[in-house]
């Protein structure tokens, strides 16, 4: 009996070291790794949130500099020099239907008296002894924390600037008066499952909150947390909210046109749900299985994870793109609205002349212009196509004869095969035109001094068109060659790759492929293949 107890006991011990052996080491080599892991998403949980502050950031800026551009470039019109009341509000009234997101726009003279304002609905309400209006008379461009507009009785911010004479006197102050529920629209972004973007001014007021009443009643100036977020720095901080007590993220911003920071907000515990089922999912794994299958189980995890992380990427680029784009089109509006106040002030003149300073200017927005939009028009916010029949013969010919001049000018001769006895594809027609004008060009860039040739064929390959663009130009890296077509790659040294990007996304749209042949100093040729129209598609 005794011998039977110790051999059990034995047995029992054996198994409990052999547990203990298997055991120990996969726990603790789980727990490092779920550790790293910890660490791992949290720093990019971090810094996803921190990029996405800074888009946010941006945004607000490009809007608050519009205002302010907008502002500056009516100071030194005669209308303004002139004070004619009735004149200056249907130049305020134009102002604003490019800018509908300010509500009112106002001008006083030294003493503060409103001289002029749109829209003239209340009465007037004199601006001396504001803050704003002697910051803007000691020559300052200033923008407010959150008021109660005395005219338009809504929660509001202020943007003032001078405006002098011809010696630089100032005689008065140009305003502009934007409802806070404007920027609320300005930060119009989901963040996880219960996250919020926040705007809150350096003084310590809240500018923008999804409970701005509650907030602002909570949480004072002095607390730790703001001191933080107004330090003047960007950066993440983890601690606890004062105003419900969880502990969350704070991404922070500080914006370039105004004392403001542009806050990111998520809460620690939706992230750290994710990781909770993660480590409990684990803790079964640890029990049950071997070394060898928790290494693979390990390995296809990883895989799984780089595959994810990379379609993540990806995500977050073009996310950026369109962040990008709309930030260039904020930059394109401002002098758009210049052109058009200059025009109607030409049009209202009695004389019928325009000023040469009124067409200099004018020149020169269109410049501005014509700098920006050649890549921001698709990239903006993309419309669906009107897909018809085109004869892509015809195509190739317009772009051929609208880019021969420019060719011709870099010494380069452009070369076309086609023919316009083809079945038709199914397409848009300018977005073809778009992506063969984009070859052309970057082709036209990638050529030596001494010039080359441009050549464009036009196949049919069975029940597809083939379109081959070759230039005897410096060619791609090989390594480069694979990444065509996705954001920020290019061989230019000032490209951004947008233009290659969406040459692809037009193509892909269409249901075709593009190919790309290229060694470094014998050119480059892309091999565009679309689908025919079926024929019984035709009628």
């Amino acid at each position: 009996m005794w011998n039977k107890l110790v051999a059990t006991a034995k047995r029992n011990l054996s198994q409990f070291l052999l547990f203990v052996i298997a055991i120990v080491p996969l726990t603790t080599l789980s727990y490092f790794l779920l550790y790293d892991n910890y660490q791992y998403r949290h720093l990019e949980e971090e810094q996803k949130n921190e990029q996405m502050a800074k888009v946010l950031a941006q945004n607000v800026d490009s809007f608050i500099a519009g205002i302010k551009a907008t502002l500056n470039s009516i100071a030194g019109l005669d209308v303004i020099q002139e004070r004619d009341r009735a004149e200056i509000e249907k130049a305020f009234a134009s102002l604003a239907v490019a800018q509908h997101d300010v509500s009112l726009f106002w001008m006083t003279d030294a003493n503060g008296d409103v001289i002029a304002k749109w829209p003239d609905n209340a009465p007037d309400k004199s601006a001396a002894g504001k803050d704003f209006f002697s910051a803007a008379m000691r020559g300052a461009t200033f923008v407010s924390d959150d008021l109660t507009g005395e005219i338009t009785n809504k929660e509001i911010v202020l943007v003032a600037v001078p405006y002098t004479d011809n010696r630089g006197k100032i005689l008065g102050v140009l305003g502009a008066s934007i409802p806070l529920e404007k920027l609320q629209q300005k930060l119009d972004l989901r963040i996880g499952a219960t996250g919020y973007p926040i705007l809150v001014s350096k003084s310590g007021k809240f500018l923008v909150h999804p409970q701005l009443n509650e907030i602002r009643k909570k949480v004072g100036a002095d607390d730790p947390v703001w001191r933080a977020l107004r330090s003047g720095a960007s950066g993440t901080i983890n601690v606890v909210a004062p105003f419900d007590g969880q502990r969350k993220l704070f991404s922070y911003v500080p914006l370039h046109e105004a004392d403001w920071v542009v806050v990111v907000v998520q809460p620690l515990s939706e992230f750290n749900a994710k990781l909770y089922n993660l480590f409990a999912r684990y803790g079964v794994v640890i029990v049950v299985v071997l070394v060898v299958v928790l290494w693979a189980a390990r390995q296809l995890v990883l895989a799984r994870h780089r595959e994810e992380e990379a379609r993540i990427l990806q995500a977050e680029k073009l996310a950026v793109v369109g962040q990008l784009a709309a930030g260039m089109a904020h930059e394109i509006r401002n002098p758009l609205t210049s052109i058009k106040g200059f025009v109607q002030m030409m049009a209202s003149r009695e004389d019928g002349k325009a000023p040469p300073e009124y067409l200099e200017m004018i020149l020169m927005e269109i410049e501005s212009i014509q700098s920006v939009v050649d890549e921001t028009l698709v990239l903006a916010k993309p419309h669906p196509a009107n897909f018809v029949p085109v004869n892509l013969g015809e195509v190739i010919q317009e772009v051929c004869s609208l880019m021969k001049s420019q060719a011709l000018f870099h010494n380069i001769r452009l070369v076309c095969s086609f023919s316009l006895d083809i079945p038709p594809v199914n397409a848009n027609r300018n977005q073809l035109k778009q992506v063969f004008i984009n070859l052309i060009k970057n082709s036209i860039d990638a050529m030596p001094e001494a010039g080359g040739e441009i050549s464009l064929t036009l196949k049919q390959r069975g029940q597809k068109l083939q379109i081959a663009v070759s230039d005897t130009g410096s060619g791609i890296p090989p390594e480069l060659v694979a990444k065509l077509g996705s954001p920020f790659v290019t061989t230019k040294e000032n490209g951004t790759g947008l233009g290659l990007m969406v040459t692809f996304r037009i193509i892909q749209n269409h249901g075709g492929t593009i190919k790309v042949d290229s060694a470094p100093g014998q050119g480059a040729t892309f091999v565009i293949t679309l689908p025919i129209v079926k024929p019984e598609s035709r009628f």
